[in-house]
């Protein structure tokens, strides 16, 4: 476990939070929807791996989970 990749993926949830945010106040929540799951996707992953499970896709961040 890296706490750089920790850092890496909470940095992309963080990313993807603000354009969700963006999104909503644009009227456009579908497109909010998306980018808030993929931020809520990154900081599972991160914690994750914080704790030293690797994941390598969506299913197997959910089933860690």
């Amino acid at each position: 476990m890296s706490e750089q990749d920790v850092r890496f993926l909470m940095e992309y949830s963080f990313r993807d939070l603000a354009v969700a945010r963006q999104f909503c106040g644009d009227g456009l929540y579908q497109k909010s929807i998306n980018e808030s799951y993929y931020a809520a996707f990154y900081a599972a992953k991160a914690c994750l791996l914080h704790l030293g499970i690797k994941t390598k896709s969506h299913k197997s961040v959910q089933i860690a989970i």
